[in-house]
């Protein structure tokens, strides 16, 4: 069945695991911040994930074959640092002003990505071993959107489709790279 964890202020997942097979799982703070550390783990198996929060949303490990769906309202998201992986997924939708991964790239083994940024930089590391990564759809999300001055990087280690719009409202930097040696990891724009 489904998950819900919920407060009014802050919440924090100290080495602690939420476990679905088919549910989905929606964790959410209204005041505060979500917080998980390196060690957490939400698995929701074929579920949908759903984290959302007034202030940072912090990420431990995330997984699920659906979508995963990450809001900071007035923050921005943030990778613990974990083995592996921070979010696993079919597709992300990620909505931060502050930004994703600002300090260090949010690492992710996902097939489709949606975002919305606003001042702060959007870093995102995708690796499935090769597999191919679209900027696309997500949900009601489409493409990827930096609406203030930051900056968006996106790296797949194999090919990226961009088969939706990438745009810096305010001219930020706009960079794409497939880091893979592959001659056939190419960056295909429709």
């Amino acid at each position: 069945g489904t998950v819900a964890v919920t407060s009014v202020q802050g919440l924090l997942f100290d080495s602690v695991s939420a476990v679905s097979t088919q549910g989905d799982i929606a964790v959410s703070s209204t005041n505060g911040q979500v917080t998980m550390s390196a060690g957490s783990v939400v698995s929701a198996g074929s579920g949908v994930i759903g984290v959302a929060a007034a202030g940072n949303v912090t990420l431990g490990t995330l997984t699920t074959s659906s979508t995963a769906n990450i809001t900071s309202t007035f923050g921005q998201i943030i990778d613990a640092g974990a083995a592996g992986p921070t979010v696993s997924a079919f597709g992300l939708s990620l909505r931060a002003p502050g930004g994703v991964g600002v300090a260090s790239p949010l690492r992710t083994a996902i097939g489709t990505i949606a975002t919305v940024t606003d001042i702060g930089d959007l870093q995102i590391f995708n690796d499935t071993s090769g597999a191919t990564l679209t900027i696309g759809t997500v949900g009601s999300l489409n493409g990827i959107t930096a609406t203030g001055d930051g900056a968006i990087a996106v790296t797949n280690a194999g090919p990226i489709i961009v088969a939706t719009s990438v745009f810096g409202q305010a001219g930020g930097d706009i960079r794409l790279e497939t880091s893979s040696a592959k001659s056939t990891d190419d960056l295909t724009i429709n």
